[in-house]
């Protein structure tokens, strides 16, 4: 835009200037002449405030790049200060659980004054509890800092909303030193430093807060220093444009009065000529013709150059509101860019949400009933191997066990579909031995197929490496879901799992063929195999059931794993063979195996013998189980009950809430805390943080069937000592309750 101002106002500088000089030459005193020496150096006056224009436009960049690293470097002070306080509320938990532990072993005035310890520290429990709370505060003070636009109102936040906030983050910090090393004394020092620059302290006498240098809050408020001053530039281009307007006007008018003037001159030097002629004859005359000629042409040349300089004048004027009107249209037309996009993004960050308690939700409401489905089943299973059941009853039970581990298999492929999906599933790299896991793999596959006519082996191409690094869940789960749908596309023949390691990419992969003598696919439909929810055929569904979505999961996970899936081959009735591969690293392929020990594979009709209970674990255990389902209320007592425990039930979080503190009060506490988190009049989120502000230390286990990433997080921050996921299995659950007695 200054380019576009400076070139044709440089131009009429310079020819006023020219004007100038050719009037000194006629008449150096005239009025004229000092009117165009002043109109000429108004046009020179432009390149400056160009000057100036450029050199803001260099230091509103400099000081934008500024700002972004500047923020950049406190949204990462803040993040390591949310590690550091989450660590240290972990360590604070660890701490009076061991206090805790050890109130119950001592007995006399060491109990005594340990007890009155944990008491006094109960108003550092919610000042630890608090921090969290502080950082969120923080988080937000900081966006409306990121986002004010007048200067005058920094101070403000600075002194009224930063300084108590950093203050209790410190008083927190120094008051827990001892626990965490002074590592949340450290991050809140970072933070401190990343917003108000190094060497900053806080002023308590003149209740202020003293900026160092450097920091984000200097970068802000120089960032809209200069925006001022763009703004007072952008006023003073245009006076200088309405000036440099008018003068251009005033010199045409000054050039006309010259060109007026010139010309009476060239009349009067006429007369002179023809008095003079009678008097010294023509020569005189001649030479006094041709001087006056020669002063009407450069007259005419001076017209005609400002009618030029006029015409330019108007033309730059004509382009200087042409660009002033885009330019306003593209400030509109980003303004409403900017808007859309913020909604879109709010829109799209709604969904995420609402998406994120759909599936929570759904996850929730499928898990809860299968918790009942298949826990009576395996109170049933108990039953009928006790009282010699016959044999179709015990049949029914394993179907039904079966079906409910399937329509399970079901909900975690659609739960692990969404966390890839939202790029929320994590990978391990550890350390797998390749034996074991096709072991593992064997004894699975050999129990699938034991009602079938299929026969089942591994076989080694080429020698594999004994470990790779690599994450063995996933790792097992894309193999058993390959070997899964080539067990059930197939009624008779062989299923065929091979392994060799690939040396033609010049990067060694790890290759894993599944191949079958199954049904086969047609070469058209082999494309949507990978796709979600989508089979070769209807026909196929129909036939052997599932949701189509395996083969989809299997290739996400084989590509987070750094690999892939594909399809290698496959004809119609004769089979399929799908290959997964995984890169492996130099070093790995140092230690080989040439074979594998697989397990024996087990006769027809052989069945898996059922687990005897041998000993009761919890007996004398006193546990309150807090749940609003009916079913799962007796299921879970059952189990418990089985084990030794004594067990009370409480419909909802209050009722569970007031037992807990009763039973506390009377001096007979229950040892373990069962509590559904999700149940109507008081959740077991708000119950437990309830209990746990009323001053509970008892053992607090969550039982949630929600299994989205996070859940383990959320039950810890609420102030439970861990959580066990429905469906609910015995030995795991009485496993977790065994941990926090002992």
């Amino acid at each position: 835009h200054d380019r576009e101002v400076k070139t044709p106002f440089l131009k009429l500088a310079n020819h006023a200037a020219h004007v100038v000089g050719q009037l000194r030459a006629a008449d150096p005193d005239s009025q004229e002449t000092l009117r165009a020496t002043t109109l000429a150096a108004t046009f020179r006056s432009s390149p400056a405030v160009g000057k100036r224009i450029e050199h803001w436009a260099e230091e509103s960049r400099y000081a934008t790049a500024e700002w972004d690293r500047h923020w950049q470097a406190v949204q990462v002070a803040l993040q390591q200060t949310r590690e550091a306080a989450q660590w240290l509320e972990i360590q604070h938990h660890l701490q009076r659980s061991a206090q805790i532990d050890t109130f119950r072993t001592l007995s006399g005035l060491a109990a005594v004054q340990l007890a009155r310890q944990i008491v006094d520290d109960l108003h550092a429990d919610r000042t630890v509890v608090s921090a969290s709370r502080t950082l969120a505060d923080l988080a937000l003070a900081m966006e409306k800092l990121r986002t004010e636009t007048e200067i005058d109102r920094l101070d403000h936040l600075k002194d009224d909303v930063f300084r108590p906030l950093l203050a209790d983050l410190r008083l927190v910090a120094a008051r827990h030193t001892w626990l965490d090393g002074g590592q949340l004394v450290d991050t809140v020092d970072q933070l401190c430093e990343a917003l108000f620059g190094k060497g900053a302290h806080e002023d308590p006498e003149r209740e202020t807060f003293v900026i160092g240098s450097g920091g984000f809050f200097e970068a802000h408020r120089r960032r809209l220093w200069l925006r001022q001053v763009g703004e007072k530039l952008q006023e003073e281009l245009t006076r200088l444009n309405n000036r440099l307007v008018a003068a251009e006007r005033q010199l045409i008018d000054v050039t006309y009065n010259v060109t007026k003037s010139l010309r009476g001159r060239s009349d009067r030097v006429l007369i002179t000529a023809w008095i003079a002629a009678g008097l010294t004859g023509g020569l005189l005359v001649v030479t006094f013709r041709i001087l006056a000629s020669r002063m009407e042409r450069r007259a005419r040349r001076i017209e005609t150059a400002l009618r030029a300089s006029k015409q330019r004048a108007e033309e730059t004027t004509h382009r200087l509101q042409q660009q002033q009107a885009k330019l306003k249209g593209q400030r509109n037309l980003l303004v409403r860019i900017n808007r859309e996009l913020d909604a879109a993004k709010q829109a799209a960050e709604a969904a995420d949400r609402a998406k994120s308690e759909f599936l929570a939700n759904m996850s929730h409401e499928l898990r809860t009933p299968m918790t009942a489905v298949l826990g009576y089943t395996e109170v049933l299973s108990d039953w009928s191997n006790t009282h010699q059941a016959p044999r179709l009853v015990r049949e029914a039970l394993q179907i039904i066990r079966r079906n409910g581990n399937y329509l399970l298999q079901i909900i975690n492929d659609v739960l692990d579909l969404s966390k890839i999906e939202a790029g929320k599933l994590t990978v391990e790299h550890i350390r797998c031995d390749l034996r074991e896991l096709c072991a593992d793999i064997a004894s699975l596959i050999r129990v699938r197929i034991r009602d079938k006519d299929v026969s089942f082996r591994i076989t080694l191409e080429s020698p594999i490496p004994a470990t790779i690094e690599t994450d063995p869940t996933r790792l097992r789960q894309i193999l058993i879901n390959l070997l899964g749908n080539a067990i059930k596309f197939t009624d008779q023949g062989s299923v065929e799992l091979v392994l060799r390691v690939n040396h033609a990419s010049g990067t060694p992969q790890l290759e894993f063929d599944v191949v079958d003598t199954g049904c086969g696919i047609d070469p058209q439909d082999a494309e949507r195999l990978f796709e979600p929810f989508t089979q070769a055929d209807s026909s196929t569904t129909r036939r052997y059931g599932g949701t189509g979505l395996g083969l989809a999961i299997a290739r996400r996970l084989a590509r987070l794993l750094g690999g892939d899936l594909i399809l290698v081959e496959s004809q119609p009735g004769r089979g399929s063979r799908f290959r997964f591969y995984l890169p492996v690293k130099p070093e790995d392929l140092q230690q080989c195996v040439t074979g594998l020990t697989e397990p024996s594979a087990p006769h027809h009709g052989d069945r898996a013998p059922e687990p005897q209970q041998t000993a009761r674990r919890l007996t004398g255990v006193r546990v309150l189980l807090v749940d609003d389902a009916r079913d799962n209320q007796k299921l879970i007592a059952h189990f418990l009950r089985k084990e030794g425990a004594e067990v009370e039930i409480r419909e909802n979080g209050r009722e569970g809430l007031e037992a807990a503190l009763d039973a506390s009060l009377a001096g007979n506490p229950f040892d373990i805390i069962l509590m559904d988190m999700q149940m109507p009049v008081l959740d077991g989120y708000s119950a437990t943080r309830e209990l746990r502000a009323a001053g509970y230390r008892g053992t607090i286990i969550a039982l949630t069937a929600h299994a989205m990433a996070g859940e383990r997080e959320k039950v810890l921050a609420a102030g439970c000592d861990d959580y066990a996921t429905k469906p609910i299995n015995r030995s795991r659950l009485v496993d977790v309750i065994k941990r926090h007695l002992n």
